[in-house]
């Protein structure tokens, strides 16, 4: 289990995990996880890729905060000042990381590593295509 040593930790090992696989209108083929319930929140790192974005729709912005553990001032501090995450990682430029709410609650968090630091930001999918390459739970300690 990740037990965060400090106030923030992005871990992979969430239990129970499930994965679910998935067929989109254009015939692609993806899995995705499910994460249980009791997991308030979830993160997910993306890469842009080379292929501009296919997706029609409405665009929703990044939000401030989710709820009062999770701001985005506070977890861009967290970010910059440390290796929050439970595994080995070395941030790319341009890596997209989101938080978000388990619960399908509206509102996420987003950021972009960009000149050696995060900062708040987010790619269009309308504009580019973002690949997943890791996920899973938010552990925060007060």
């Amino acid at each position: 289990m990740c037990q965060p040593d400090q106030h923030l930790m992005f871990c992979t090992c969430a239990d129970e995990v499930k994965i679910k696989t998935i067929k989109n209108r254009y015939g692609d083929t993806y899995t995705q996880k499910v994460f249980p319930k009791y997991i308030q929140f979830i993160w997910t790192l993306r890469k842009r890729t080379p292929q501009s974005g296919i997706l029609d729709g409405m665009l929703e912005l990044p939000s401030s905060h989710l709820g009062n553990q999770l701001t985005r001032d506070d977890v861009l501090k967290q970010l910059n000042r440390r290796n929050c995450f439970d595994f080995t990682y070395q941030p790319q430029e341009g890596d997209n990381l989101t938080i978000s709410s388990n619960h399908k609650i509206a509102g996420y968090l987003s950021f972009i590593f960009e000149n050696n630091q995060w900062v708040p930001g987010s790619f269009s999918p309308f504009e580019y295509q973002l690949k997943t390459f890791e996920e899973g739970k938010v552990e925060c300690r007060d």
